[in-house]
């Protein structure tokens, strides 16, 4: 578990990574958050003890609200080679649909946050697309854009381990300026 979670966005000292700047953010409770993200997942342990996967999966699925099918999903492009896979890659590809639902969906909500920022900020341009952010957070800001998105990860993985992290001044900052850099770039385009 820690693989997967401090690879992808928490530094040793358990703050929110920025792995491109390697710079990380402090926020009050994260520990406490990842502990409890990381007790939740472990309670599910005896499930593949006794070799039950599919309760297992069944598990985590309702504990973080993540469907099935994207359990199924994943598991399925092993194909004939699932049986022959250790266990420790299965957990590890099991743990890590958790993180990628929750990726997918903090990431469309940053992307439609900064793009309705933008829209209460510019009067004199029409509103962003949801595709126009996309692309300019992408290419310009990606750094700051992936750290919004692990920020919202980790707040909703917490809330489904009923730890939930208070993290919207940060949510709000972040967001305010990567808006703003946003908008510079498409106040420029339309010029």
């Amino acid at each position: 578990m820690d693989l997967i979670f401090k690879q992808q966005f928490l530094a040793e000292n358990l703050t929110l990574l920025n792995r491109t700047k390697h710079e990380s953010i402090a926020i009050p409770g994260t520990k406490l958050v990842y502990l409890r993200i990381k007790n939740a997942i472990l309670d599910g342990v005896p499930f593949l003890l006794g070799e039950r996967q599919d309760q297992f999966v069944t598990y985590l699925s309702t504990k973080f609200k993540v469907p099935q099918e994207a359990f199924d999903a994943k598991l399925a492009t092993f194909g004939e080679q699932l049986p022959y896979i250790d266990d420790q890659m299965r957990i590890i590809t099991i743990i890590g649909v958790i993180r990628e639902y929750y990726q997918d969906v903090s990431y469309k909500q940053a992307i439609d946050e900064v793009r309705k920022t933008i829209t209460g900020m510019a009067f004199n341009i029409p509103p962003p697309t949801a595709d126009q952010v996309n692309r300019i957070a992408s290419e310009r800001f990606g750094p700051d854009l992936s750290l919004l998105v692990n920020l919202h990860v980790l707040a909703q993985l917490g809330q489904a381990a009923s730890a939930p992290l208070k993290y919207e001044d940060v949510w709000y900052q972040l967001v305010d300026r990567l808006s703003g850099d946003i908008l510079t770039v498409l106040l420029d385009d339309w010029e």
